[in-house]
């Protein structure tokens, strides 16, 4: 049996992290790219029917994402993570952890 990673990457913003997930996903077939920041995007405009760039969810974060929607998203990632652990390496690209007014 094959065992498959599940690898998370955090950092600062605008550190690489995006770039260095995006090449290792093209140097293998049966690597995922789960992207955080994608998938809050996907929810603010599914749950909140805001239309949203990933770059003005960055700017505007705290005005745009309740505590209750990280709660939302995180629980997406760990089903995501627990459905296809088994079949695929999964890289997680992590949001920037920030603390705002």
């Amino acid at each position: 049996m094959k065992l498959f990673k599940t690898i998370y990457l955090t950092g600062a913003p605008a550190s690489g992290k995006t770039t260095a997930a995006c090449e290792l996903v093209k140097s293998a077939s049966d690597i995922e790219l789960w992207s955080y920041g994608a998938q809050l995007v996907r929810y603010v405009d599914e749950v909140k029917n805001i239309t949203t760039t990933h770059e003005r969810l960055r700017q505007q974060s705290a005005a745009i994402i309740a505590p209750e929607d990280i709660i939302e998203v995180d629980k997406r990632l760990v089903r995501y993570v627990r459905e296809n652990r088994l079949s695929k390496h999964i890289i997680i690209d992590s949001h920037a952890v920030t603390r705002e007014a």
